[in-house]
């Protein structure tokens, strides 16, 4: 999976499906596919919803998004997209890579 920072790119539009409080699933609409992040930490992508593919989302106090999966109280992967555009998770919660501005689309 590769990653852009051009956010006027069709790839960088996602719909956000509410699956509980604070759980959420991201789905590519261009591309067809759920993206998650597997128990060993690696973002995955699927057709279908599956469990890789639930996400906690929580909302920062300068409003940022970040989209997490949580393995246990200690141990929490996030989705980040590094300075070059590079998908990956990251256990570095605070790191800007894992931030995202949500928009509402028309």
């Amino acid at each position: 999976m590769r990653g852009t920072k051009n956010h006027d790119s069709i790839y960088t539009v996602f719909h956000l499906n509410s699956v509980g409080s604070n759980m959420t699933t991201l789905w590519a609409s261009e591309a067809g596919l759920y993206i998650g992040i597997d128990n060993r930490g690696n973002i995955v992508t699927s057709a279908s919803k599956i469990p890789a593919c639930i996400l906690r989302e929580n909302l920062d106090t300068a409003f940022f998004n970040s989209f997490c999966k949580e393995f246990s109280p200690r141990r929490l992967h996030c989705l980040a997209i590094s300075a070059q555009g590079k998908v990956r998770s990251s256990i570095l919660t605070s790191s800007r890579n894992v931030q995202f501005i949500t928009k509402r689309m028309h």
